[in-house]
């Protein structure tokens, strides 16, 4: 559980830099 939990946060954290990336270009 605690590992699908920092698992579940590092993918949230690298679609909001992809996102955040994404709008900047």
């Amino acid at each position: 559980m605690v590992v699908s939990f920092q698992f579940r946060c590092i993918l949230t954290f690298l679609i909001q830099l992809d996102r955040e990336f994404l709008k900047n270009r």
